[in-house]
């Protein structure tokens, strides 16, 4: 069977971690707006091309999707728009979809009271995400 793993959850909260698992394990394939900004191996982010990151992992996983590929999507996805691109491609393509909140070992947010730990995600965000960006996203984020 066909599988799509969409990964949600703000930096440091483990997304990685769970897809390189993955990859490693079953053999999925990344796809991460994370990879338009490597450049010579050094990840460059630049917010005014964010449309452009976003659009080249949709495309990667077009691509993936065509080829019958098991995918993971690891992008923050922390509203239902950002996310629903993948899974209507998932679905269109008889995918088995499994949409997936990462929480670094309990510790990125509070199950109970859907609070995301942006203190936590700050220590542990390799992107170096600043702490008020966090708050942002945590705000914003659909359950």
């Amino acid at each position: 069977m066909k599988r799509m793993v969409v990964l949600r959850g703000l930096p440091g909260s483990g997304k990685s971690h769970i897809a390189n698992t993955l990859a490693k394990n079953l053999g999925y394939i990344i796809c991460s707006a994370d990879y338009y900004w490597i450049e010579n191996g050094e990840y460059k982010f630049d917010l005014n091309k964010l449309r452009n990151a976003h659009d080249f992992c949709y495309n990667m996983a077009k691509a993936l999707v065509s080829q019958e590929k098991n995918i993971i999507i690891d992008n923050t996805n922390t509203t239902k728009q950002e996310y629903g691109k993948y899974t209507d491609l998932a679905f269109f393509n008889k995918y088995d979809i499994m949409i997936e909140i990462a929480n670094f070992d309990g510790k990125a947010f509070d199950e109970k009271t859907k609070q995301w730990n942006v203190n936590f995600l700050y220590e542990n965000n390799v992107h170096k995400v600043p702490l008020g960006t966090l708050g942002k996203m945590a705000k914003r984020f659909e359950w």
